[in-house]
């Protein structure tokens, strides 16, 4: 397993996405192989206007994922676009000092920092983790960080707003195996992966979706999810008006949705009970203040082409020969 430092700026010509996507240029390519487990870092704060979108002004790290595919920039043969898996930001800044005020990296030249990507070991890794309030395991893929209930903050505390811009909207850009950098060639770089932290992001969207429905005062609310029940959503309501709704969340740690999983149950049940369906996405799932976008009648947006499926799966059953 191989571990390394990305460096995300406050203001940057990188077209990097946090959570999603990470663009940088030739030279750290042999840095960035697929697999690899990465920690994102800022620097020094340069301009105040970025002060409420950091944790600190300070030099330090903000969270932890494993690098996909990797794929040239079509625009810029000499940059590379990095696909972001299983992003967990951290819920407290990590400054890039012990307490005895040694460096967590190993600081061997007066540029390391300029570097955007270093390389690190796992000693190194666990170390930076290890000053988080989650849980670092190490299995036989090496050591990741797992989010621990007990470190979320109360629903009561939260603050959700309602938005309508999490989505990132792309183009599709067929990718050659001549380009295509990967440890497993087969594998769909647009198709989200489960972690050991995908259950507690997945619940915990349900509960935050779940507070904000109190909130708004709907009426008759029912968990279905927690009922081990699979009608193709997770929540169902009576909205203001008497009609009943029914909800399907998508929760990520990440800012915004590249994507998301429907599975065939929930696409019927969003072509049975169209505009009574919804899909509420949430983003930023762990943190203080989570953002939900509604979409009503998603299949709408199959007929009209606004999205795109694609099959990830198959159901295999043997036969006899007659």
């Amino acid at each position: 397993m191989e571990y390394a430092i990305i460096t995300e700026n406050d203001e940057s010509k990188w077209d990097d996405k946090t959570g999603v996507l990470y663009h940088f240029p030739t030279k750290y390519i042999n840095k960035l192989t697929s697999g690899t487990r990465v920690i994102y870092y800022k620097g020094t704060m340069k301009n105040k206007a970025y002060e409420d979108f950091r944790l600190t002004r300070f030099p330090h790290y903000f969270g932890v994922a494993t690098i996909g595919e990797v794929h040239k920039d079509e625009e810029n043969p000499k940059q590379y676009y990095a696909q972001i898996l299983d992003f967990i930001p951290f819920d407290k800044h990590v400054i890039n000092k012990d307490e005895n005020n040694h460096y967590y990296e190993e600081v061997i030249r007066e540029n390391h920092w300029r570097d955007g990507v270093r390389k690190i070991s796992e000693e190194v890794y666990i170390k930076i983790l290890s000053q988080t309030s989650h849980k670092v395991e190490k299995d036989v893929k090496g050591s990741n960080l797992v989010v621990e209930e007990k470190s979320l903050v109360k629903l009561e505390e939260l603050n959700i707003s309602v938005v309508d811009d999490i989505i990132i909207h792309t183009k599709k850009q067929p990718i050659s195996n001549k380009e295509h950098r990967s440890s497993n060639p087969n594998k769909n770089s647009g198709v989200p992966r489960y972690s050991k932290n995908a259950k507690i992001i997945g619940d915990r969207a349900e509960e935050i979706v779940l507070e904000l429905l109190k909130k708004e005062g709907m009426k008759e609310v029912v968990w279905v999810a927690q009922l081990s029940e699979k009608p193709g959503y997770d929540i169902k309501f009576i909205d203001i008006d008497g009609v009943e709704k029914y909800v399907e969340v998508k929760g990520t740690a990440t800012k915004r949705f590249p994507n998301f999983i429907l599975t065939m149950n929930e696409l019927n049940s969003s072509e049975r009970y169209r505009n009574q369906y919804y899909i509420y996405l949430v983003a930023e799932s762990l943190s203080k203040s989570p953002k939900i976008q509604k979409i009503c009648d998603p299949y709408s947006f199959f007929e009209n082409n606004k999205w795109e499926k694609t099959p990830i799966s198959y159901n295999i059953t043997f036969v006899d020969d007659l």
